[in-house]
C-alpha cells in the first residue's frame, strides 16, 4: 500500500511542487481531524482549509481522502513505521519548506 501512496502522491496536481501537495495534503488531514472534534476554533481551520483546496482541481482534490485512507491502511500494517517521514524522504522534499522529520517513539 505504501508505495500506491507514494505513486498516487507523485502524481497529485503536477502543477503544484510535490513539496506543496505533500504539505497541503497533511494540512487538510489536520484540519478535518481537529475539526471533527474540537468545534473551539471550527471557523478559522475551515476557512484554512477552503483556502487550501481552492488552489486544487477536483480530481486532484477526490485524491486526499484516498490518499489518507492507504496511509490508514500503511499503519494498520505498522503502526510503529513514521510512514510520513519515509514519503518526505523518499520524495525528497526536504529543501523545500524548511520542514524537519525525525521518528519518535511514543509508549504504547
Amino acid at each position: 500500500m505504501y508505495k500506491e501512496l507514494k505513486k498516487t502522491l507523485e502524481t497529485v496536481a503536477r502543477y503544484h511542487h510535490r513539496a506543496t501537495v505533500f504539505q497541503d495534503w497533511v494540512a487538510c488531514c489536520a484540519l478535518s481531524f481537529s475539526n471533527a472534534v474540537d468545534l473551539m476554533q471550527y471557523e478559522k481551520r475551515e476557512a484554512e482549509y477552503m483556502k487550501i483546496v481552492a488552489k486544487y482541481e477536483k480530481a486532484d482534490l477526490d485524491r486526499f481522502p484516498v490518499m489518507l485512507a492507504m496511509l490508514i491502511e500503511c499503519f494498520e500494517k505498522e503502526r510503529d513505521e513514521d510512514w510520513l517521514g519515509k514519503l518526505y524522504g523518499e520524495l525528497e522534499l526536504s529543501g523545500h519548506g524548511g520542514q524537519f522529520l525525525r521518528r519518535t517513539t511514543f509508549p504504547a
